[in-house]
């Protein structure tokens, strides 16, 4: 009893000490699209629709232009109600480099987006207005075929406090090439061959408060008592829910013989003194047996147990 009490404390202490767990959600894609200063490039956007996302400076390579994406998640319909700034534990954006266009290179710059847009009324002649300092600025944008991934932590807690706490309206984040020679292609929600869209990542901590207890449930039947052992005879009850019981019995070993009882015998004196022959002595009694069985009863039914007793020594006489 005293190792399971130490067994029981040590699991409660185990679980008192374990971190506060966290709840993984994710912000709802709703726009996903990008402005170049080149027509040409303009056209695989396809008005918000297109499979790649571009970003890229004036002076990249096969000049497509300077290139900015932008996305835009939703937040409070896509998180449980009354979430809080403080429940954001972290944020990430992951965005998948795409495999079918030319090599990345340079770094990019994320910025807040400051007036509401939508993919299909992005107009390279009137672009939505960023913030005035970026959010995150150099990020490298890695190699192509691989997830680059950026804590935005900041930012979706700005969203959540809203204009009217001191944080931002949630209109969106714009990806502007940080170098005249940055380039990237990142998959869109609308591209079929990965289903590598743009996600947004969220670890929420006390997602939300307890709910109150509920009743408590009707009581189980009760369980099988475990073993019981009869040395002397007694009465077994069987309890309740229990149709079959194991019985194992031993049966006690056979009684031993005594030494033989001593008598004079015809040829005692044969060397020269006569004297007492003594009896032989007695013989071990037999092993006693076991046997095992599983037995039908009835639940609440009491039963005799009946045990014998050992054998006891027996006496002879020895004769010649």
């Amino acid at each position: 009893m005293t190792r399971l009490s130490k067994i029981v404390s040590l699991v409660v202490l185990a679980l008192v000490l374990l971190p506060e767990k966290g709840a993984a959600q994710t912000g709802t894609l709703m726009d996903d699209g990008f402005l170049s200063t080149n027509p040409n490039t303009q056209q695989w956007n396809v008005n918000g629709h297109g499979t790649v996302l571009i970003v890229a400076g004036a002076n990249a390579s096969g000049n497509p232009g300077a290139t900015t994406a932008f996305l835009k998640f939703q937040l409070q319909s896509s998180l449980p109600p009354n979430i809080a700034t403080a429940n954001v534990a972290k944020a990430t954006l992951k965005l998948f480099q795409n495999s079918q266009g030319p090599n990345s290179s340079g770094a990019i710059d994320i910025y807040p987006v400051t007036s509401a847009c939508s993919e299909t009324t992005l107009n390279p002649s009137s672009p939505p207005t960023l913030a005035a300092v970026p959010f995150a600025t150099g990020v490298s944008v890695g190699s192509k075929e691989s997830f680059l991934v950026v804590d935005v932590t900041q930012l979706v807690q700005d969203w959540l406090n809203g204009p009217a706490n001191g944080g931002l309206p949630n209109d969106g984040l714009a990806l502007a090439a940080n170098t005249g020679t940055t380039f990237a292609e990142f998959d869109s929600k609308e591209n079929g061959l990965t289903s590598h869209e743009p996600r947004l990542e969220i670890i929420l901590l006390n997602g939300g408060p307890r709910g109150p207890q509920g009743p408590a449930g009707p009581a189980g039947t009760s369980g099988y008592n475990g073993l019981q052992e009869f040395l002397p005879s007694g009465t077994f009850t069987v309890p309740s829910g229990i149709t079959h019981i194991s019985v194992e019995l031993w049966a006690a070993g056979g009684g031993g013989g005594v030494q033989g009882n001593a008598v004079k015998a015809a040829r005692c004196g044969d060397v020269g003194v006569q004297s007492i022959c003594y009896g032989a002595p007695g013989g071990g009694g037999g092993a006693g047996g076991h046997s095992r069985a599983v037995l039908t009863v009835t639940p609440g039914t009491a039963y005799s147990v009946n045990l014998g007793t050992s054998a006891s020594a027996t006496s002879g006489t020895d004769t010649h």
